[in-house]
């Protein structure tokens, strides 16, 4: 429960947070963005320290402790990120995008030619069984492999036989000594 309180928290900071980067009139002029028509809202700056308030009232320090850490990490990360890199950033993204679409698309058109040559495939079997004297083949081979069969089972039970008599102990005769 701490850590989805934490979460949570550091969620709703960190909105206000970007919203008060977006908006911050000294960053804009830093990095010659236009002046925008409002000013800093209040709204956002209660936004980004409420929810400390909230985790001090719930009595849940250890979210707390979570929060400080997580929106200092998060508080340096939104200050060191200029619309530059933000812009490079959404292009390199779009870039990386367009290549996964062209290899899904390369990917689409192999599987598609993978699945046309397995479809040929059987016609091509067909083609084979029906090839004339390949019939009469099989059946040859499939007539010596019950020959062999058959020979391998008669040998089978006629050594089992001889080694059940080889095996088999001598029969002892009534006042004779082994």
């Amino acid at each position: 429960m701490t850590g989805l309180l934490a979460f949570l928290a550091l969620a709703v900071s960190t909105a206000a947070l970007l919203y008060l980067r977006v908006t911050d009139p000294r960053r804009r002029r830093v990095f010659n963005l236009p002046p925008l028509d409002r000013d800093r809202p209040l709204l956002a700056q209660a936004a980004l320290w409420l929810p400390a308030v909230g985790l001090i009232l719930l009595g849940n320090l250890a979210a707390l402790v979570i929060w400080m850490g997580g929106i200092a990490v998060i508080g340096w990360a939104v200050a060191a990120a200029t619309p530059n890199t933000v812009v490079v950033a959404r292009e390199r993204f779009d870039a990386l995008r367009v290549e996964s679409a062209k290899r899904y698309v390369s990917l689409r058109a192999g599987l598609r030619l993978w699945l046309r040559v397995l479809s040929t495939i059987p016609a091509q079997l067909r083609e084979e069984a029906a090839t004339p004297g390949q019939s009469d083949r099989i059946a040859a081979l499939e007539a010596r492999i019950a020959e062999l069969e058959t020979l391998l089972a008669g040998r089978s039970t006629s050594e089992s036989d001889a080694a059940n008599t080889a095996k088999s102990p001598p029969l002892a005769i009534a006042g004779s000594r082994p």
